[in-house]
Order: C-alpha cells, then sequence, then structure tokens
C-alpha cells in the first residue's frame, strides 16, 4: 500500500511540474507597448443636433518596459481603409511632447470628426477598425559607457 501511495504521489508531482512553463516566465516584455484602449462614437462637441458629422473619441495607453526612459514626439492612429474614406482630417496626430518614464504608461487621448451623411448606424459601425495600429514618434537618450579598461 505503502508504495501505490507513492507512486500516485510521484506521479502527480510529475504531472503538475509538467504543467508549469518556465518560458512565460524567461520572456521579458521591452519597448513601448499598448496595454489598454477605449473608444466611443457620438455627436461632434457644440453639434449634438447634426447627424452629418461624428465624433470617434479614444483613449489609449502606453506602457514602456524598458530600464530607460522615451520622449514621446507624437502619436498617430492608423485608420482602417472604409473609416478613412470618410475623416474630415486625414492628419490625426496627437502632439504630446512628454517623457515617458521607464516602467510607467501614459494616456493618451484623441478625437476623429468623420462624416455621416446617408449612414445608417449599422453601417457606421461596419466600418470596423477604425483604429488599426498606431505610428509612435519617440526619442530616446542613451548614455555612453564612459568605462573604459
Amino acid at each position: 500500500m505503502k508504495k501505490l501511495t507513492l507512486l500516485l504521489v510521484v506521479l502527480l508531482m510529475v504531472s503538475l511540474t509538467g504543467c508549469y512553463s518556465q518560458g512565460e516566465n524567461r520572456t521579458m516584455k521591452e519597448g513601448i507597448k499598448i496595454i489598454g484602449m477605449v473608444s466611443s462614437l457620438g455627436a461632434v462637441k457644440g453639434e449634438e443636433d447634426n447627424f452629418e458629422r461624428q465624433s470617434y473619441r479614444y483613449s489609449v495607453t502606453i506602457q514602456n518596459y524598458d530600464k530607460s526612459d522615451y520622449n514621446i514626439i507624437s502619436i498617430q492612429p492608423v485608420l482602417g481603409s472604409d473609416f478613412l474614406k470618410r475623416v474630415e482630417n486625414k492628419e490625426n496626430k496627437v502632439i504630446v511632447n512628454g517623457t515617458l518614464p521607464s516602467e510607467q504608461s501614459l494616456t493618451i487621448d484623441g478625437e476623429i470628426i468623420f462624416e455621416t451623411k446617408g449612414l445608417s448606424k449599422e453601417e457606421i459601425i461596419g466600418m470596423e477598425p477604425f483604429i488599426e495600429k498606431f505610428n509612435i514618434l519617440e526619442e530616446r537618450v542613451l548614455e555612453v559607457n564612459n568605462n573604459r579598461k
């Protein structure tokens, strides 16, 4: 009976060890990554009765996983092709000119005005994805290693 119990305990330990993946712990995040984004569709501020123009607002949070700071100059959404055709201002760059410290996050808000004349709600939603990705213009300061041997 003791041998059977010992065998079961060993098999259980081996099976539990097999479920543990060290690969995930060894993978380190590096650089700047998008960690969250929320968005909404609605009326253009001050034009609540105008249904021919709408506003797409977004808030994107980026995280710096590096050991050094980044100077974020600007962030620009890359828009989906169907959505881009109806956007009033094709240059939707958000000027940031701020520092993203090491291992910190930064939230950036933007708004895109687009024309909706003749579209139903379903057709507006059918233009998704509104944003496919972001281009980030950044500047990073690299320190010189002056420890000469």
